[in-house]
């Protein structure tokens, strides 16, 4: 084959292989980088649906409460209806708990708590579950 083709067709391959198609629209971030938005509350900051908006975490270790603030992706307050849910795992098992809204008004919430003496000790690890606007998140979050 005739080098000059050669080349000409490992370029062409090249180019096409790295094209924009290619490249992810969302760079890769930590889970509490919430697109650098500041936790209104001093909590962890985890993004859901991708863009669609923000949770913000916040656990009390001297009464094992976690309490879950919604936001959209601008940081407004966004309400939610029950349930929102917690899968935990830890040394008796995987479980789900359901959190209590604060403050609802018809039905829906911008804040939702639960307690557990297990969350004194450290970090809270699950998966948040919630419907907004007829559909379903689920978060993956680590309390500090």
């Amino acid at each position: 084959m005739n080098p000059t083709l050669l080349s000409f067709a490992v370029l062409l391959l090249a180019a096409v292989g790295c094209s924009d198609a290619d490249t992810p629209k969302v760079p890769a971030r930590a889970p509490d980088a919430g697109h650098g938005h500041a936790a209104p509350h001093g909590g962890a900051i985890f993004d859901y649906g991708g863009h669609d908006g923000h949770v913000e975490v916040l656990r009390d270790g001297g009464t094992g409460t976690l309490t879950v603030h919604l936001y959209d992706d601008a940081m407004q307050p966004v309400a939610v209806a029950a349930p929102m849910t917690l899968g935990v795992s830890g040394p008796q098992g995987s479980r789900v708990v359901e959190l209590s809204a604060v403050e609802a008004k018809d039905g829906q919430s911008t804040v939702w708590r639960a307690s557990d003496p297990a969350w004194r000790d450290g970090p809270v690890r699950g998966r948040l579950r919630f419907a907004r606007g007829g559909e379903t998140f689920q978060v993956d979050i680590t309390t500090r």
